[in-house]
């Protein structure tokens, strides 16, 4: 199923500096970015997935640079250094910014997965007591010189097809467009980034369910 989510203003502020601070991030040299690769496992939650945890650099994918967030790592994540100066200045508040995005996106999710199930909205805060929350935020950059030299569509595009795991994923709307879901209903990929999926009053988030 597909969702659109409706933001208030103060929470579009929030996502929308949280962006410019990843984009920071992920715009510095390759070789200062790779410092900020983070540990496979958690000292204490063990059943944590923390595989890309930090910078990962993907050159298979249109040379993309991500930052990886998991919920429940955040403790031992490799989070840059923040000042006064230089590079940290550039950066702010990256961390506090990242991770109160990373907190309303998720508490939305919750949310919504309590309108759908609250029996299993009640299972995953147990699990997530027990285990360490799972949940991931990820903050991408493709950038634009790859996609130039492409010399077809199939090079340029990001990412094939995939199921994402969890029970929701929320992705913010991009102005380029291009991003596709799969309608079992019709069995077509629907681009859920046109006006028109969304009817009117347009929308600014989509939301797929891959449970």
């Amino acid at each position: 199923g597909f969702v659109a989510l409706r933001l208030t203003p103060q929470e579009r502020l929030l996502l929308e500096r949280a962006r410019q601070l990843s984009l920071v991030f992920l715009s510095m040299p390759q070789r200062e970015a790779a410092k900020y690769r983070g540990s496979a496992r958690h000292p204490q939650h063990n059943r944590l997935a923390l595989h890309g945890l930090g910078y990962v650099f993907q050159p298979g994918y249109a040379d993309r640079r991500q930052f990886h967030h998991v919920a429940g790592a955040s403790d031992v994540c490799p989070w840059p250094a923040t000042g006064s100066t230089g590079e940290g200045a550039a950066l702010g508040d990256f961390r506090a910014t990242f991770e109160s995005g990373a907190a309303l996106l998720s508490s939305l999710c919750v949310r919504l997965l309590e309108q759908v199930d609250v029996n299993a909205a009640a299972e995953w805060r147990s699990q997530v007591l027990e285990h360490g929350d799972p949940s991931v935020c990820d903050a991408f950059l493709y950038p634009a010189a790859a996609a130039a030299v492409a010399k077809s569509a199939e090079e340029r595009e990001a990412m094939c097809s995939h199921l994402d795991p969890g029970w929701f994923t929320v992705k913010q709307g991009s102005l380029d467009g291009g991003l596709e879901v799969f309608d079992r209903s019709s069995q077509a990929w629907v681009n859920v980034e046109e006006a028109p999926f969304y009817g009117p009053g347009g929308g600014g988030c989509c939301g797929r369910d891959v449970a």
